[in-house]
């Protein structure tokens, strides 16, 4: 049952979230994108909060924490920049950081 858990929401990820999010780059708007993304966080993070009550908080701490880390080195950030991308990014550019972007989290998932 784990396993079709995780398929599913790979599937639901994969279908629903980042299609809306490749739309969102597709059109060059970058924030409603990380938007979108969040949105989808939360939403999986509800299911998790609805079939497994005992262990939500946490993994909701542990996501926490894991977002004011992320925001805390935010001054300091550096986003990769693709070959060349001029001073102003365009949507193939935004598309490019966030497909690379993925495919990091996915290869460090799978470790």
């Amino acid at each position: 049952m784990a396993a079709s858990l995780r398929e599913r929401a790979q599937r639901r990820s994969a279908e629903v979230y980042q299609a809306a999010i490749r739309d969102a780059l597709a059109e060059g708007n970058g924030r409603q994108a990380l938007h979108l993304a969040i949105r989808a966080l939360l939403s999986e993070s509800a299911k998790i909060r609805r079939r497994r009550p005992a262990s939500a908080s946490l993994a909701d701490a542990e996501l926490a924490g894991s977002i004011a880390a992320i925001a805390a080195g935010l001054h300091a950030y550096k986003p990769r920049k693709p070959a060349g991308c001029t001073r102003v990014p365009g949507p193939h550019h935004l598309l490019s950081v966030y497909e690379a972007s993925l495919e990091q989290a996915e290869g460090a998932s799978h470790e």
